[in-house]
């Protein structure tokens, strides 16, 4: 078949948007996980089945249509065939791995108008291809810039010379079919793009730029806001709800008014609400979305034109303007000029880093590095030294001052080529011209960047399962099943009483009504709405009502570091001056006496002080790193525009040269833990070049002549000194350039045979709760987390300082190798390597995470910190199916993530990732942080919340309006709260909905029933009133409990609470009804036929006592401490029993008449009857108190359970466990 694709015989399935065969599903899916994967099956709407499926709507009264509605799917199959033709495919069914399921639309392109390119999520399209013949072309060529992820789709027959092109959108990522290449591909921008080709681009011809269009639409990532009535169709439309309108219907048929206003009032504001958060998240993520700007753009390899940025295409050659600010509306590879960049959206580090250009080079990185030689042992061993300090990488090799092989392919993404890329949202506070201007290449538009991939992360987050709505939608079906038992045996007895077909129906209706109840979701709202005002008190605010509940779980937290434990700012401890002629070696200078002693410290010291950082200046505002900041603050010294630095005129008068420009800068680099400058010193007389070295102690002094740097001793108890009080310490280092011209010098040519000046110790203040809610999460059994894009000293640092690390933890750091192929583990607090046996050498490979430290510590507890780098080389074999045990016998990665306190240099996606693998291991788990990285972490998480009212916020379903952790035990403490108010709720209601069952059961059996106006008192006086005052009880003001409360339905403290109060019940209303039968006055009912009898001596001892009862079960679950403050704290709520207790006391006992005949009550004429009828109901509230207070809580019963019921354990209990069996 020409043009066709055989899709009925070859099933598409897509990995994280990419398509392989079936041969390859298997390994992809243990690569990328389950979860990741979806098959693509194309159908064609067919007439026949369309009309079919009309009919069988309109005879099902539209229930059909609403069925499908609930399963989109089960639609498409009805009313579309499968086709084998790709270019006849109106829909596609996608479905996931993990059960879901999506149905996406294609439409055929000669209908549409290409002249609009703007993406919906809602909608896919068809457009016109260009000819396969300059396809052809394009496949063959060396460097394509399609995106050639995905296999052949294996259809029969040739290929069409002239085809249209499919694609559909889903989740605004466009998928798209090549009918020559017979690949579907996802259109995220230039791939497989080698970086020669990106660094000489000349800019696109309008052909090209027309054909991109075609194939990537507009730059745009904006957010779809959907109008209020979709929304509210989607709310209502939910299955619930909808048995909740079907029973209003019917009680309004049976003139039972009041209860179905006050459960359609309260349903109506639960909608409301849901409706009003669910459009302004929307509009807040709309928001987030880069402004349209114009730019210049290069096209036809010289001109330069003026465009709007919605009109940027992957490829296209822009021009950044270097004398203002600019947000970047792309991801970009820089190749001309160097760029000061914030990337707060993507780090959540407030400073700013430099971007250079792309720099290339033909050969290997050991001949670039070869390339620089001398002849000197000691030089030798200095490049050795260098090579040993360099950074491991993800896909493509590092080079020495960001160098690239030109056959490289450009990954946005990859380390090396980080440091090349201006991401989209960023902000460019500063250009440096090369030649006149800054260029880039788009490599990336739309929601293919790195702000789109934040977007769709927070539009759909990974789905977090809470069991309490599994299975209270299980315990629902019991309920139902119940009520189908109870319908029918309703209906046999209305039979054997001869009523009309219309009564039996009715009555039989109403009993399905009672056992599931329709104002369960109400009652439930209600309980979480409180919450949410209460968290608003304590100013917290919540968008996400139902993670209220969730909070309640919470076992595992992860901080951010930067805004979230600590302050924005680093301050100066102290200046270490090293003097290896002096007799004391250290010259220590607290940063309060610098000023007074500056002038007695080595000159290069102060002038690196002040030349050696990364700050740059926009008027009156200094921004960079935190730590060059506060460096540069300590010298009193002056940043001039043009990068000219000048000395103050206090303390340091006799300082010559007075004027020092800083030409060259190289950034610091997390792999070479360094950062240098070259310095031009201006004097009257002459001009020399001074270089300046500053990182890590290590690294700095192994780039120094071994004349130049102190002995490891002395260098070592030095470092002790000042990290044992938790500071961060930075080594200094320089030398003077013999040469006249500094320009063209490599990096690895700058950096070498230096002179150790000092050391520059920072501390970085905590807020003044970090401490105390650590210290608190600690005593709840609460695991806590540090994970944070800033690096690993500081990150160990600050873990110490707050009590993430213990005095008697053995931390273990976790890094890559030098050569990025195997990891290394080292202790922080002697530096020491461990032994790690045999070292593997393969890419990624992880063998030597079979470290053995058992020697080195037994009575610590150990605990680890890791890189970004190291935790994607670990996840990444771990996924791979490679998954190697340590000595204990547990998989190294799960041995991470139990044991992990420090996770640093974590990019946003790294973050999302920590938090689903912790979440996997079974943990419930919420992540506090503050800044945009922290989005996709924050939406992933159980329970996210936001220090930060920016884009933070929209993404966390938490904003603290106080901007410390104090709002995490908060959280909890209302998390419970709402937890255990939620299962008293559910208890209650279905306690409430089986006693009436039973009650009503009891009189159909009489062929009678209760009176509207009784079921009014007890659904609406008694039920409705304690189940939403019972509700605003508070959560417990003391210290949280190591014990969390129960999640589960099924388990067995909840289960034997519950069945146990409803026996209870039942029996007493066994007892009696018998008791009443037993009676000498007693008159059996008069039936009357067509009639519910509902005036009778039966009714009315069964109306009552099941007030009583309802009440008792009330107050036995209202539980109190642990979670919650106690029943007597809740006034409204004691007042309401006391009065209910009063009033249902009052009506048994001596009822006026008019009060009687209100009710429909036919009272008993023996007042000891009556007498009894309330000491009946005293005994069942003492019994239903000592159930639920003293005998759920014996240790009898906990034995007796330990025997009888084993509940799952969390996999990273076990974890932990045989972690702790193995160490013994």
């Amino acid at each position: 078949m020409d043009g066709s694709v055989a899709m009925e015989e070859f099933e598409m399935v897509m990995l994280n948007g990419s398509c392989v065969d079936k041969a390859a599903t298997k390994d992809s899916e243990n690569r990328e996980g389950d979860s990741a994967g979806f098959r693509c099956v194309g159908y064609r709407t067919s007439r026949p089945h369309m009309l079919l499926f009309v009919l069988l709507s309109f005879l099902t009264c539209g229930l059909l249509l609403l069925v499908t509605y609930w399963k989109p799917e089960w639609r498409l199959r009805l009313t579309s065939q499968k086709t084998s033709n790709a270019m006849e495919t109106d829909w596609v069914l996608l479905e996931y791995n993990d059960g879901r399921v999506f149905v996406e639309r294609v439409i055929d392109a000669s209908l549409e108008n290409h002249g609009d390119f703007h993406r919906d999520s809602s909608k896919s399209f068809r457009m016109k291809a260009m000819q396969n013949r300059k396809r052809r072309n394009d496949s063959e060529s060396a460097e394509p810039l399609l995106d050639n992820e995905g296999s052949h789709w294996e259809g029969k027959g040739k290929v069409e010379e002239e085809g249209d092109m499919v694609y559909f959108i889903h989740r605004y990522e466009r998928s798209q079919y090549d009918p020559l290449t017979r690949r579907a591909v996802v259109m995220r921008g230039i791939a497989d793009q080698t970086c020669q080709s990106i660094w000489e681009s000349k800019g696109l011809t309008e052909e090209e730029v027309i054909e991109r269009q075609m194939k990537y639409g507009r730059n745009s990532a904006v957010v779809e806001v959907t109008p209020y009535w979709r929304l509210l169709i989607e709310e209502v439309l939910n299955p619930f709800y909808i048995f909740q309108w079907v029973t209003v219907i019917f009680w309004c048929l049976e003139e039972y008014y009041s209860y179905s206003v006050a459960i359609l009032l309260i349903s109506f504001i639960s909608v409301g609400v849901g409706l009003y958060q669910a459009r302004k998240q929307l509009e807040e993520l709309r928001k987030m979305a880069p402004e349209p700007s114009v730019l210049t753009v290069i096209r036809n390899g010289s001109g330069h034109v003026s465009v709007v940025s919605d009109e940027l295409v992957p490829g296209d050659l822009i021009e950044i303007p270097i004398n203002r600010s600019f947000e970047m509306p792309c991801d970009a590879a820089l190749i001309c000029g160097t760029c000061r960049v914030n990337e707060s959206m993507l780090t959540g580090e407030s400073t700013t880093i430099t971007k250079t250009e792309m720099c290339l080079v033909a050969s290997e990185p050991a001949e670039a590095r070869g390339s620089v030689t001398d002849d000197s042992d000691e030089e030798r061993t200095l490049d050795k030294n260098l090579a040993n300090s360099m950074a491991p990488v993800d896909s493509v090799s590092t080079r020495e001052g960001g160098l690239l092989a030109e056959r490289d392919i450009y990954d946005a993404s990859s380390p090396s080529c980080k440091r090349h890329t201006l991401y989209c949202g960023t902000t460019i506070v500063g250009a440096q011209p090369r030649d006149g201007c800054v260029l880039a290449v788009v490599v990336k538009i739309g929601f293919s960047t790195e702000k789109g991939k934040l977007l769709r992360s927070i539009l759909f987050p990974s789905e977090v399962k809470f069991e309490f709505f599994r299975d209270a939608i299980r315990f629902v079906g019991i309920l139902c099943v119940l009520a189908a038992a109870g319908f029918i045996y309703s209906c046999v007895q209305f039979v054997k009483y001869h009523d009309g077909i219309e009564e039996i129906l009715f009555r039989a209706f109403d009993l399905i009504t009672i056992v599931v109840p329709p104002g369960l979701p109400a009652a439930m709202t209600v309980g979480t709405i409180y919450a949410v005002k209460r968290l608003k008190k304590q100013k917290i605010c919540c968008t996400s009502p139902a993670k209220v509940n969730i909070s309640g779980k919470i076992k595992l937290v992860c901080f951010d570091k930067t805004g979230t434990l600590t302050e924005d700012n680093m301050t100066m401890k102290a200046v270490v001056s090293y003097d290896k002629q002096s007799s004391q070696v250290w010259q220590r200078i607290s940063a309060e006496n610098f000023p007074q002693r500056s002038a007695t410290i080595d000159k290069q010291l102060l002038v690196g002080m002040g030349t050696c950082h990364e700050l740059s200046v926009s008027g009156s505002n200094r921004s960079g790193p935190a730590e060059d900041k506060a460096m540069f603050e300590l010298t009193g010294w002056v940043v001039m525009k043009d990068s000219i630095v000048t000395p103050s005129s206090v303390g340091q008068e006799a300082l010559e040269p007075d004027c020092y420009t800083i030409l060259t800068q190289n950034p610091f680099e997390s792999g070479l833990k360094r950062m240098s400058v070259i310095v031009r010193a201006d004097a009257e007389t002459k001009s020399e070049h001074l270089v300046f070295v500053k990182g890590a102690p290590e690294v700095i002094c192994s780039l120094c002549r071994r004349s130049g740097q102190p002995k490891s001793d002395k260098l070592k108890q030095e470092l002790s000194y000042w990290t044992k009080q938790g500071c961060r310490v930075l080594a200094l280092a320089w030398k003077r350039l013999k040469t006249k011209s500094p320009a063209g010098l490599k990096r690895v040519q700058v950096e070498r045979n230096l002179k150790f000046l000092g050391l520059l110790v920072m501390t970085s203040d905590l807020k003044e709760m970090t401490e105390p809610v650590i210290s608190e999460l600690h005593d709840a059994s609460i695991r806590t987390v540090m994970v944070t894009g800033d690096y690993m000293d500081t990150a160990v640092s600050i873990a110490r300082r707050c009590g993430m690390v213990l005095p008697e933890d053995e931390l273990v750091c976790v890094e890559p190798t030098c050569d990025g192929r195997d990891i290394e583990y080292r202790s922080i607090a002697s530096r020491k390597r461990l032994d790690s046996g045999q070292n593997g050498h393969c890419s990624g490979h992880v063998k030597s995470a079979v470290v053995d430290v058992r020697s080195e510590v037994k009575e610590q507890r150990r605990v680890y910190a890791m890189t970004g780098e190291s935790f994607r080389m670990m996840r990444d074999q771990y996924k791979r199916g490679d998954n190697s045990k340590n000595h204990r016998g547990v998989s190294v990665f799960d041995d991470m993530l139990v044991r992990g306190v420090v996770f640093a240099r974590m990019g946003p996606g790294q973050k999302k990732e920590l938090v689903e693998d912790l979440q996997s291991l079974g943990y419930c788990l919420c992540m506090c942080g503050d800044g945009a990285n922290d989005c996709e972490a924050l939406r992933a998480a159980d329970a996210g919340i936001s220090l930060s009212k920016a884009e933070a916020s929209v993404a966390a379903p938490f904003t603290s309006q106080v901007a410390d952790i104090r709002c995490v035990p908060t959280l909890i403490r209302e998390g419970r709260a709402a937890l255990v108010t939620t299962f008293s709720v559910f208890k209650y209601m279905a306690a409430y909905s089986l006693i009436e069952f039973t009650t009503v059961l009891i009189l159909y059996t009489l062929n009678s029933n209760l009176g509207d106006r009784q079921y009014f008192y007890i659904d609406l006086v008694v039920v409705l009133i304690l189940a939403l005052v019972g509700e605003r009880t508070e959560a417990y003001k003391g210290r949280l409990d190591k014990k969390s409360p129960l999640s589960s339905l099924v388990s067995f403290p909840v289960l034997f609470s519950l069945l146990s109060q409803i026996a209870v019940q039942i029996f007493l209303l066994t007892l009696t009804y018998k008791y009443l039968e037993s009676e000498p006055w007693f008159t059996p009912l008069v039936q009357v036929i067509n009639t519910e009898n509902t005036k009778c001596y039966e009714t009315t001892a069964l109306f009552c006592l099941c007030s009583f009862l309802l009440i008792n079960v009330s107050v036995a679950f209202a539980e109190g401490a642990p979670y919650r403050s106690p029943m007597y704290t809740n006034g409204l709520y004691v007042g309401s029993v006391i009065v209910l207790y009063l009033i249902t006391a009052y009506i048994t006992l001596w009822p006026a008449n008019f009060v009687a005949d209100f009710l429909e009550l036919e009272v008993p004429s023996s007042l000891t009857f009556r007498v009894a009828l309330v000491e009946i109901s005293i005994l069942g509230l003492v019994l239903s108190y000592i159930i639920d207070r003293w005998v759920i809580s014996s240790n009898a019963l906990k034995q007796l359970c330990g025997k009888l019921w084993s509940n799952p354990t969390p996999r990273y209990v076990a974890v932990e466990n045989e972690i702790r069996n193995r160490e013994m």
